[in-house]
């Protein structure tokens, strides 16, 4: 089975989002730079970013869950699954039949297990 180990999240506030995860929740600050904050429950890694930081400059104003990271036994099953279900593969990158990015890994997140 693969595991949801990764929630990336866009919001204007990248310091005060992760205060309140850390104060609401304990979630635990696993690292840091000029663009992200990663906070962790030991289990789940999930990502703080500002919308003007995403890949993409149509992402410029989003805010809200930007893409979902699971760590796959099998990458190239995983990603054959996906489009089988529905989601598409292009240059890399994945998407649910909802247009939601997925990401497939064969390694953990910062902070996860």
């Amino acid at each position: 089975m693969d595991k949801l180990r990764h929630i990336s999240i866009a919001v204007p506030d990248v310091q005060a989002t992760a205060a309140f995860y850390e104060n609401t929740f304990g979630l635990e600050r696993v690292k840091e730079n000029e663009r992200i904050i990663c906070l962790s429950d030991g289990t789940i890694n999930v990502t703080l970013t500002r919308p003007m930081d995403l890949d993409s400059t149509a992402c410029k104003d989003f805010v809200g869950v930007h893409h979902l990271g699971f760590v796959a036994e099998d990458k190239k099953a995983t990603g054959d699954r996906l489009k089988a279900g529905g989601g598409r593969m292009d240059d890399g990158k994945c998407w649910d039949p909802n247009s939601i990015m997925v990401n497939i890994s064969d390694t953990y997140w910062v902070g996860s297990k």
